[in-house]
C-alpha cells in the first residue's frame, strides 16, 4: 500500500511540489505560498463566490453595510472590524436576513444598522474591550461611539423611536458597568 494515507490519493513527489510565489499581505508582510492568503479568503477572490451564490436580500444588506463606510460610521476606528463581522454574520444567517427583508418588510439599511448595533453591544458586554471593570479601552470606546452613531442614524431615519434608543443605551451602560 505504500505510505499513502487512507482516503488520500497517492501522487508522485514531483506532482506535490506547487509553484510558489511571493505575495504581499495587507499588513505589509510578505509570504511565499501557492495557497490563497488569509486576506484573499476574507475579502478577495473567495468572497466573489459567496456573493454570487447568495440571495438578493443578503447582497442588498451587504451593500448597505459597505455603503456605510462613506458616511459618519466609516470614520470610526472599529467600523471595518465590525463591518467584516457583520458581513460574515449575514452570509451565515441568510435565512434570517431574508425573513427580515421579505416577511417583516425591513429595508436593508435598517437590517444593516441593527446588526452593527447588536455586534457592538455584544462586544462591549463581553468584557474583552475593558481595561478594568466598567472602564473601556480605546477599542471599546470606539465601539461604544459606533453603537451610539448607528443608533442615532436609526432614529434619524425613523427605523426606531428615540425611547427605544434610550433604553438600548441604558442597557449598554449597565452591561459596560458589570463587564470587564
Amino acid at each position: 500500500m505504500g505510505s499513502a494515507l487512507v482516503g488520500w490519493p497517492s501522487y508522485p513527489r514531483r506532482n506535490m511540489v506547487a509553484k510558489r510565489k511571493v505575495l504581499k499581505q495587507s499588513d505589509g508582510r510578505y509570504c511565499e505560498s501557492s495557497a490563497p492568503t488569509l486576506d484573499q479568503l476574507k475579502g478577495g477572490e473567495m468572497s466573489i463566490l459567496r456573493s454570487l451564490f447568495s440571495a438578493k436580500e443578503v447582497r442588498d444588506v451587504a451593500y448597505a453595510i459597505s455603503s456605510l463606510n462613506d458616511g459618519p460610521l466609516g470614520n470610526n476606528l472599529s467600523f471595518s472590524e465590525i463591518a467584516q463581522a457583520a458581513i460574515d454574520a449575514l452570509y451565515s444567517n441568510a435565512e434570517t436576513v431574508k425573513r427580515q427583508v421579505i416577511v417583516d418588510g425591513l429595508p436593508p439599511l435598517h437590517v444593516a444598522l441593527n446588526l452593527i448595533v447588536n455586534l457592538c453591544g455584544r462586544d462591549l458586554g463581553s468584557g474583552h474591550f475593558h481595561t478594568y471593570r466598567g472602564v473601556l479601552s480605546g477599542r471599546g470606546t470606539a465601539r461604544k461611539a459606533l453603537f451610539h452613531e448607528a443608533q442615532r442614524m436609526m432614529v434619524e431615519r425613523g427605523f426606531i423611536q428615540q425611547d427605544d434608543a434610550d433604553v438600548g443605551a441604558e442597557r449598554l451602560r449597565e452591561e459596560i458597568a458589570t463587564a470587564g
